[in-house]
């Protein structure tokens, strides 16, 4: 996905430094002086806590670990995770009662429930179901490009609503699918899905990353604000660069 990703990325470059900090300024440049000084003590309180350079250091090596172990066979993702957390807790990095007091509660519970709710889709059959209700519906179309950019845009919106694992897992086997019924190429398809549910940010839903963003004070409206530009820009990125990258017909 290097080639299409870059692509995207130097828009989003683009779009950050020149309308998206125009729109920045207007959505949070008018902040009155006591939301500043707020949000200015509150930095200050936390860079405060990180602490020493012996944190810095454990910190880094911490980091390194987890990068390590994320390449080897040894240990998973999610144990990986776990052992770095409490790395960070016996090592005195952080203690456990600010990570209790800091820790955005509802957002853990909202990914814990998008995780059973891919567990149930898998195992209730509803994605064999959607899959043929969808090769119904685009039955009529022979043109790759029209039911690759249906596709793309059905997975960057319901990624706005629950995390990218879920919408990825929804949208490829109806690609799948498609692709060997009509014998476009699969590659494409499934690139072009993964970076459209990679990319919904209009929601703080849409991935665990960005939720934890809501710390800062954003408001909901907030994200849809600023996001949608994003979103739209990546949609076309994605419709212009995939397929350049990878022909949507053949193997």
């Amino acid at each position: 996905m290097t080639g299409p990703a870059l692509c995207l990325f130097a828009l989003f470059i683009v779009y950050s430094a020149t309308i998206g900090y125009r729109r920045s300024k207007r959505m949070w440049g008018n902040c009155t002086e006591v939301e500043i000084r707020s949000a200015d003590l509150k930095y200050e309180h936390l860079q405060a806590n990180k602490g020493s350079k012996r944190k810095m250091i454990t910190m880094t090596g911490i980091i390194v670990f987890m990068f390590v172990s994320y390449s080897l066979p040894y240990l998973s993702a999610s144990m990986t995770a776990i052992c770095a957390s409490l790395l960070c807790v016996l090592t005195g990095c952080c203690s456990s009662k600010d990570v209790v007091k800091e820790m955005q509660w509802e957002f853990v519970i909202f990914l814990a429930c998008c995780l059973g709710i891919a567990n149930a889709l898998t195992s209730a059959g509803s994605i064999e179901f959607v899959g043929a209700w969808a090769s119904d519906m685009l039955s009529f179309w022979t043109k790759p490009f029209p039911i690759f950019a249906l596709l793309v845009f059905l997975a960057l919106a319901v990624s706005q609503v629950v995390t990218n694992s879920i919408s990825i897992i929804l949208m490829l086997p109806i690609a799948l699918t498609l692709c060997m019924e009509r014998g476009f190429s699969v590659m494409p398809f499934c690139i072009g899905i993964t970076l459209a549910a990679s990319i919904a940010c209009c929601t703080p839903l849409a991935a665990a990353q960005i939720a934890m963003t809501q710390v800062a004070g954003y408001k909901f409206k907030d994200y849809l604000y600023y996001g949608w530009p994003i979103n739209l820009i990546g949609y076309i990125g994605i419709l212009l660069f995939v397929p350049l990258f990878y022909p949507l017909m053949g193997n």
